[in-house]
């Protein structure tokens, strides 16, 4: 009876160790995946003419999930929410590719007035980068993620 419970709990170990290579493995193969964790967005067009709405949202890369809010200031217009689809994930996720360095300025603006400004906030395992760009014209790679992200 003994060796029967003995051999069970070796077996069970065993399978045990597998399972926690596997997990090990995976998370090798996915290791980009580990140095951008979530990103927050912040659109704000206050002040802005038109019907131009504040976006919230954050990206969790981890679970690949997102959720953004949308609100407007004219109170004819509905406010929303609307999430990303994995791939709009994927792709902004490699937008904000760090393996090279942080590629980005922390501040970017324009000399007009009046003009929309988008604040990001990114989770790294290392750090917390913030990026601000009052008229939406900071690089091609932001304003990328910025069609993908904000949707109005």
């Amino acid at each position: 009876m003994i060796a029967k419970k003995l051999k069970y709990l070796i077996l069970i170990s065993l399978f045990s160790c597998t399972q926690i290579e596997k997990k090990e493995d995976s998370l090798s193969k996915n290791e980009h995946m580990l140095d951008i964790q979530k990103i927050e967005m912040n659109l704000d067009s206050y002040g802005v003419e038109g019907d131009y709405p504040n976006i919230v949202g954050e990206i969790n890369f981890y679970k690949k999930q997102s959720s953004f809010y949308k609100s407007f200031f004219n109170p004819s217009l509905k406010d929303s929410s609307y999430s990303l689809t994995k791939n709009e994930i994927d792709t902004i996720y490699q937008l904000f590719d760090f393996k090279n360095g942080i590629n980005f300025n922390s501040k970017y603006s324009v000399d007009k007035t009046d003009q929309p400004t988008s604040r990001i906030k990114i989770y790294t395992n290392k750090l917390i980068y913030e990026i601000e760009d009052y008229g939406l014209t900071a690089n091609s790679r932001l304003n990328k993620i910025y069609s993908i992200a904000y949707k109005y």
